[in-house]
């Protein structure tokens, strides 16, 4: 089913779906994950001063994930449990992901592992279930 609408306050399905050609909405397996990590993707949006940040990549079929280079084997993002987002206007890809360890690292926060180390600049954050969180690239 192709979900319309607002996902969450900044962020469409439409965004959220894998942009393979054609778009893939997100199963309706995963829908609770997409809602977990929209949830981490507002608050870090809500610290950095509710500035527009563009989320390149939620979900992933897993053909359209093998066609990334570099891509991993069971990404996350096949699961729809992961994000990948570019800095708002004027912070630097550092910038924007010690903010997101320091969300990351309070209680409530569902994300597990924070790499920072793109050559497009965007942070990848996702909520693996794992006690721990990783961080790697800072």
């Amino acid at each position: 089913m192709t979900l319309v609408g607002q996902a969450s306050p900044h962020f469409s399905w439409h965004e959220c779906e894998c942009h393979s050609d054609p778009p893939v909405p997100v199963p309706d397996e995963y829908l609770e994950n997409c809602r977990a990590v929209l949830r981490e993707v507002e608050r870090v949006r809500r610290v950095c001063g509710n500035k527009p940040m563009r989320m390149s990549r939620l979900y992933s079929t897993r053909s359209h994930n093998e066609s990334i280079p570099g891509h991993a084997e069971n990404s996350q993002h096949l699961y729809a449990n992961a994000a990948d987002l570019l800095p708002p206007e004027g912070m630097t890809q550092q910038e924007f992901a010690r903010i997101i360890q320091m969300l990351a690292e309070e209680p409530e926060s569902r994300v597990r592992f924070i790499k920072a180390d793109y050559a497009d600049g965007h942070v990848h954050l996702d909520c693996r279930k794992r006690a721990t969180l990783i961080v790697e690239g800072l």
